[in-house]
């Protein structure tokens, strides 16, 4: 819920900042906050780690009482290397602006400034990892739910008023960013201190804890690195290849692209215990059907949704900026993301399955190959073909995750039903929607009207949706007929 609420405030507040910011300077959030997923980088895998080793020593009585130690231990190196961050983004501050951002019309002097500032706000909300993790590893996420819910819609609202009120400036959205995250990091703060077990003597660091867990971050370290360059390696050079204002138009249209998450994620999350579980018995049959079901499922929610989103792209991107431009100049990069996208949402039922077997290295050593080819690529193509190239090398990954990825993971468990997997539960119901949607678009071309538009997109939904129910009920009945034959 936390989660939906977040991502459902940032969706609907994107416009505002827009109006009051412009292209260009959302173009200037967008990069940085793609610098700092590269900052992340730094965290090499700890906060993964510190959130394993709390849950264990919690379920452990004899090793509860380090629970403490853990934490200010970890704490001590966030803290440290969120001060490393502000002064390296200090140092960097002017190289960044002169021959890395593609400003036109914000000053030399701004862009420092927000460099500045954004790793002042970097650096105070990086500990917040720490008691983040230990708070879900604690079983507390109700209270950690309603504590993010809080400090998203007072950082979110609380900006809106800043460029409303005082100041329609990069400077005064970013000052706000800073002082939202010391309140947030001190309340996770004495939220975390709050739930840890108590001990007599004080907290203190412990090298010897470091010595214990090291090895578990340093294994899963490399898959965060290789993720994170995957992710964004496209906004990292797309911000020095083209103007902060068609950066803007690009990170407009990857936003909205990656909001298909907010349908699907949800569900992932619910099924995931049971695909773990199924995963572990020895009644592959239940596990069949639990797994074409749910593939099916997500196909249905996820292919109505990107099929607006990729055939009315223009249309949508309007109504959601209010502006013209963002529609003529990111309909394109939005349609091809969205399809990306999509293609990734149906492959992650084949990524929860491999989490499900204890072979996450299936994925990684996928990644790490993929990465070997997506620099070079995105380092040739992107200069030249620029917003275009960036969105095609992201999609072709994408293809590649759904085609190649899922069919190696199907060689380790279910081995015959990738086949079903790709043809009946998400190619089919991808051809029903784009069917039902490219003639409700060619419809809509006869016409100027928006409201007539907007009654074709609705059409569009209700007729996929049905026919993609009676597909699902269809499959359904005949997995069942199979199972009782």
């Amino acid at each position: 819920a936390g989660n939906f609420w977040s991502n459902l405030l940032s969706f609907l507040l994107v416009p505002v900042y827009l109006h009051y910011l412009g292209a260009e300077t959302y173009g200037l959030i967008g990069g940085f906050y793609a610098v700092i997923s590269f900052i992340r980088l730094l965290d090499l895998g700890l906060s993964a780690t510190i959130k394993r080793e709390v849950a264990l020593r919690n379920s452990a009585e004899e090793k509860i009482s380090t629970i403490p130690d853990l934490l200010r231990t970890a704490e001590i190196i966030y803290w440290c290397t969120g001060t490393l961050i502000l002064l390296l983004m200090v140092l960097l501050a002017k190289p960044i602006s002169t021959q890395w951002i593609n400003g036109e019309n914000i000053d030399l002097e701004t862009v420092q400034w927000a460099v500045i500032i954004l790793g002042l706000t970097v650096a105070i909300r990086w500990p917040v990892t720490t008691y983040r993790g230990i708070l879900i590893a604690l079983e507390k996420q109700v209270q950690l739910n309603i504590l993010e819910g809080i400090a998203r819609t007072v950082r979110e609202l609380g900006a809106v008023a800043m460029l409303v009120i005082i100041s329609p400036t990069i400077i005064a959205f970013l000052l706000w960013q800073a002082f939202i995250a010391v309140l947030e990091v001190f309340f996770m703060m004495v939220f975390a201190w709050r739930y840890v077990p108590k001990i007599e003597n004080r907290a203190s660091f412990k090298i010897e804890i470091l010595q214990e867990i090291w090895r578990f971050a340093a294994g899963i370290s490399w898959t965060t690195i290789v993720s994170i360059i995957l992710a964004q390696i496209d906004k990292i050079l797309l911000i020095k290849f083209v103007s902060l204002e068609q950066f803007g138009y690009y990170m407009l249209a990857s936003t909205l692209a990656q909001k298909l998450s907010i349908i699907f994620q949800p569900f992932v999350v619910a099924i995931s215990p049971q695909i773990i579980k199924l995963a572990a018995q020895a009644d592959e049959q239940r596990f069949i059907k639990f797994f074409h079901k749910s593939s099916l499922f997500i196909s249905l929610a996820i292919t109505p949704i990107a099929s607006v989103l990729i055939f009315f792209a223009p249309i949508i991107l309007e109504l959601w900026t209010q502006s013209s431009d963002v529609g003529s100049q990111a309909s394109g990069i939005l349609a091809m993301l969205t399809f990306g996208a999509m293609l990734d949402s149906l492959y992650n039922i084949s990524y929860q399955i491999q989490l499900a077997i204890g072979k996450p290295q299936i994925g990684a050593t996928f990644n790490t190959v993929s990465v070997f080819f997506v620099i070079p690529a995105m380092l040739y193509v992107v200069p030249e073909l620029q917003l275009f190239g960036a969105a095609l090398i992201k999609t072709v990954m994408n293809i590649l995750y759904y085609l190649v990825l899922s069919r190696i993971t199907h060689r380790y468990i279910l081995h015959k039903e990738h086949r079903r997997w790709l043809i009946q539960d998400t190619l089919i119901p991808i051809l029903i929607c784009f069917t039902v949607f490219f003639i409700a678009s060619q419809v809509q071309i006869f016409f100027t009207d928006k409201l007539f538009t907007v009654l074709c997109i609705l059409s569009g939904i209700i007729i996929s949706y049905g026919i993609l129910l009676m597909w699902y009920k269809y499959q359904v009945k005949i997995r069942s007929q199979m199972v009782s034959n």
